[in-house]
């Protein structure tokens, strides 16, 4: 809360808690590929991280907590410029004369740290919110901007539990072929993940939601799942 009241940069913020960032965004935010040191003493709901520390424990489960808060702070308060960038990128015009303080690019490079790492906090917590990272992946406005790969990693790491997320993942991402690929009985129910009630549910309303949409090239995939 403390970094929100201050209106410090939430890339800035971000980058001092590299436990909580992929591999993927490091070079960028200039970060150790150990993630093993900080420049700074940093103190966390009452938890002090030193220089040449490492979080862990309990530690890193109140950074997550409070990454949490910070991201899904941010991701509101950016919604509305998200779309406007958008809009840019697809050859619209910036009619709002919304202030990117630079390239619309570069601001939804970050809004893609930004999702990405809220989906980190949301699994280091203690216990992984599940529920908030299907929520995340699954809402459509505002859809989630996180970096695929990572967020395949990050969620895969979890186990059966998380399958639904890493559907939605795909779902999101529009990766539908590995959406159908993942979805089947075997992958999908058993221990810690869905009963067979669940799955077909899901199953059933995903294969509506394909064969009605209107790219036309979704309801040839959900036949084609149906073939035998």
């Amino acid at each position: 809360s403390n970094y929100i009241k201050a209106d410090t940069s939430p890339i800035k913020v971000i980058s001092l808690f590299p436990e909580l960032v992929p591999s993927h965004f490091h070079n960028s935010l200039g970060l150790s590929t150990s993630a093993s040191t900080r420049n700074a003493t940093n103190s966390i709901k009452g938890a002090s991280v030193t220089n040449n520390t490492k979080m862990s424990g309990m530690v890193l489960q109140k950074a997550a907590l409070a990454m949490v808060q910070f991201c899904e702070y941010h991701r509101n308060q950016w919604r509305d410029k998200v779309d406007a960038a958008d809009k840019l990128r697809s050859g619209g015009s910036n009619a709002e004369g919304v202030d990117f303080n630079g390239n619309p690019e570069d601001f939804l490079k970050d809004v893609e740290i930004v999702d990405t790492v809220l989906l980190s906090a949301f699994l280091n917590c203690s216990p992984p919110k599940r529920s908030a990272v299907v929520e995340l992946l699954s809402q459509t406005n505002p859809v989630n901007r996180c970096h695929m790969d990572s967020s395949t990693a990050l969620i895969a790491s979890q186990g059966n539990a998380f399958t639904e997320a890493l559907l939605w993942l795909y779902r999101s991402h529009n990766e539908h072929k590995r959406v159908l690929v993942a979805l089947t009985e075997d992958r999908c129910v058993g221990q810690a993940a869905w009963s067979r009630e669940q799955f077909y549910n899901w199953t059933a309303e995903y294969l509506r939601w394909l064969w009605c949409s209107d790219d036309i090239g979704l309801p040839m995939q959900a036949l084609n799942a149906l073939r035998p």
